[in-house]
């Protein structure tokens, strides 16, 4: 038998001894270009830049909520101011006119600061919130007129039962005139005023209610 020859020599698989198929054969990769062959990242100048962005936008954030935070503290200092208004009011209408006359002390206008008739007045602490109370009291002169009526009771129409059959006289001017000379005084108008400071002290700001008593006491 003659030797196989070296290109007669068995081949397993394809002819050309890959042991697969010319067709199904990949082509290795092309190689990528020195400029792309570097790591890809985020370089210090990007960092730097996205941070910047970040900072920028968290200060906006911060002075929009700052503000809301100083409109809420406004507000609450507002709803106090009012109920301290309230109830000193609603104090002080609680007193009588006799009580209040005794504290004016004979004057037609008093304002007071400090604490009368148990009511708290001047300086006053609403937890960290502070106020300053005033209240004014004024005597008010009254004058009134009226009608008279004529009574007849000779007039047979006359019928105290029916109002149709009254006759009223003309109307009289400056029958009694309450203003402290000739008859004394039967009204107070009262003041009060609650004031506080805004934005450190800057801004001055108050509330203020005025109400009446009347003396039925006399």
């Amino acid at each position: 038998m003659e030797p196989l020859s070296r290109t007669e020599a068995p081949v397993w698989g394809t002819p050309d001894g890959s042991g697969m198929e010319p067709s199904t054969r990949r082509p290795p990769p092309p190689a990528a270009p020195a400029s792309q062959q570097r790591r890809r990242g985020a370089t210090l100048t990007e960092i730097m830049l996205a941070f910047l962005i970040l900072a920028t936008a968290t200060l906006g954030s911060m002075g929009i909520m700052g503000y809301g935070h100083a409109g809420s503290a406004k507000d609450f200092r507002n709803v106090l101011a009012l109920q301290l208004l309230e109830n000193t009011m609603n104090q002080l209408l609680q007193q009588s006119f006799a009580s209040m006359t005794v504290q004016m002390r004979g004057a037609r206008q008093s304002t007071f600061n400090a604490p009368i008739l148990g009511i708290g007045l001047g300086p006053i602490d609403q937890g960290k919130e502070k106020f300053d109370v005033v209240a004014s009291l004024s005597m008010v002169p009254v004058t009134y007129t009226y009608r008279p009526i004529n009574v007849s009771w000779v007039t047979p129409e006359y019928d105290p039962d029916d109002p149709t059959t009254w006759r009223f006289g003309d109307v009289t001017e400056n029958q009694g005139e309450f203003d402290g000379t000739a008859l004394p005084y039967k009204l107070i108008k009262m003041q009060i005023l609650v004031k506080w400071k805004e934005q450190g002290g800057r801004v001055n700001r108050q509330v203020e209610a005025i109400s009446f008593v009347v003396d039925l006491e006399s």
